[in-house]
């Protein structure tokens, strides 16, 4: 987790999730921004699929990262491992550290959201990884690329 900078996957204006919820902005309040990101606390980084600004305490949560200690929690469960396949629904800092534990194009992401799926795509290739994106919904996965040896779901769903 500490090869993998978070800060990149994260806006520089979010909502943190630690004793309650708190504006963080890295430019107007860096050390504060900067403590947010490498703290265990979870992000919301857009609201109402960008309709809202996260400036705004009210809107529907639509992307976040996820906390440090329940991540790894996640990929202790999910125990993938060198040349499996993964499938990751929601992509981000977590598809990094994926891509770092099972290897060069083991991992598949589907991003439902077009804006958050090209601001990633940059931010894995800055981070020197490469899985294959698909703009799509998570519930379809990827039968192409199928079968997977593990999937991991980070999105929300609506009900």
């Amino acid at each position: 987790m500490r090869a993998v900078p978070r800060h990149r996957f994260i806006t520089p204006v979010g909502q943190a999730h630690d004793e309650g919820v708190r504006l963080i902005d890295r430019e107007a309040d860096p050390d504060d921004g900067w403590d947010a990101v490498y703290s265990d606390t979870g992000i919301v980084t857009q609201l109402d699929d960008g309709d809202t600004d996260v400036r705004r305490a009210a809107g529907d949560y639509t992307s976040s990262a996820s906390q440090p200690s329940m991540v790894a929690d996640l990929l202790r469960w999910l125990d993938p491992e060198p040349g499996h396949r993964v499938l990751e629904v929601g992509t981000g800092w977590t598809c990094v550290l994926l891509s770092h534990l099972v290897g060069e194009g083991g991992v598949t992401s589907v991003e439902v959201d077009p804006a958050v799926a090209g601001q990633a795509a940059g931010n894995l290739r800055e981070a020197g990884v490469h899985p294959h994106l698909i703009v799509g919904d998570g519930a379809a996965g990827c039968p192409e690329r199928a079968p997977f040896d593990r999937v991991h779901v980070t999105c929300g769903v609506r009900v």
